[in-house]
């Protein structure tokens, strides 16, 4: 008789725990903010977040290499407004670094491969994306402070 009031107990708290963390899991999963979920979606598990420094915008970054022959990583990010919650920059490059220079603005640079004398000014290197002003300001027309 002991035997299986303790099987029933263990059973029934068996039963009760599988229950409860899914209930817990269910409930962290719907806390995560949007930009994971959105960057689970582009970039699968493999990604990266930088706020800024008063934590109102996000950048979420990931490189991806799209087959064995690609000599570097890509590049693929997105700015995210986290009070709004929307994505209101995206970009890819082929090789590149994004960075915070300051709260509203992030610097794009990537690493060229041949340098052709003009064909640069078309194409600049870097260039600092502005969240304020929603646009991106060529390499020429600033001076980088940091």
């Amino acid at each position: 008789m002991l035997k299986r009031i303790s099987v029933s107990f263990l059973l029934i708290f068996s039963i009760g725990a599988c229950c409860g963390s899914k209930n817990i899991s269910d409930k962290l999963s719907s806390n995560n903010p949007s930009y994971i979920e959105i960057a689970k979606d582009k970039y699968h598990e493999d990604y990266k977040v930088l706020f800024n420094t008063d934590s109102t915008y996000l950048v979420v970054f990931s490189f991806v290499k799209n087959d064995a022959k690609q000599l570097y990583s890509a590049l693929r990010f997105f700015v995210y407004d986290d009070k709004n919650e929307k994505i209101i920059f995206e970009d890819n490059l082929p090789n590149g670094k994004v960075e915070w220079i300051n709260y509203n603005q992030i610097q794009v640079s990537t690493i060229p491969g041949i340098v052709r004398g003009d064909d640069n000014k078309n194409n600049p290197s870097v260039y600092i994306y502005d969240i304020k002003q929603k646009r991106k300001i060529k390499s020429n027309q600033f001076e980088i402070n940091k």
